[in-house]
């Protein structure tokens, strides 16, 4: 007979994608839940570090948030290959730098979203960020032309005037 278990993998691919999922809901009630059975059955892997930061930032928690982004970046080399809901490295750095910018670091910030810029030239989310960055030193005509790649790269990034 085969059996209907399913793997350590799996059940940690179910629980990470419905913790995303609430999370994309802003239900972090439900993404708590879904996290604390990740611990409970000793289920990890850099997908939920990455949620339990998203989670901590959620919670004004950056201290935690920048401990589990730190820890990803330290595993990234051996632990990507195990990544299973579509985490990139350059996702990874545009959240430091929100994380950054949200403490007004905006040297680090703009650091952040450039080098996410350096992987991946297409990521709306770092032409945001590095807009955000521009606009708050007061650079009006830099900041314009990355809210225009932001917008023209992933329209949910239009500018809120």
């Amino acid at each position: 007979a085969e059996s209907t278990e399913l793997s350590v993998k799996d059940k940690t691919h179910i629980f990470n994608r419905l913790s995303g999922i609430a999370f994309s809901k802003n239900d972090f009630e439900s993404m708590r839940n879904y996290l604390n059975h990740l611990d409970k059955f000793k289920l990890s892997n850099l997908d939920t570090a990455y949620l339990k930061a998203q989670l901590a930032f959620e919670s004004g928690d950056n201290t935690l948030a920048l401990e589990l982004l730190t820890y990803i970046f330290d595993n990234w080399t051996l632990g990507k290959n195990t990544c299973t809901i579509g985490l990139k490295l350059d996702y990874i750095l545009v959240f430091c730098g929100d994380i950054a910018f949200s403490e007004n670091d905006l040297e680090a910030a703009h650091q952040y979203y450039t080098t996410a810029l350096k992987i991946n030239n297409t990521s709306a989310a770092a032409c945001f960020g590095a807009a955000l960055c521009f606009q708050e030193i007061g650079q009006v005509e830099s900041a314009n032309t990355m809210f225009e790649w932001a917008e023209k790269l992933n329209p949910m990034y239009k500018r809120q005037e």
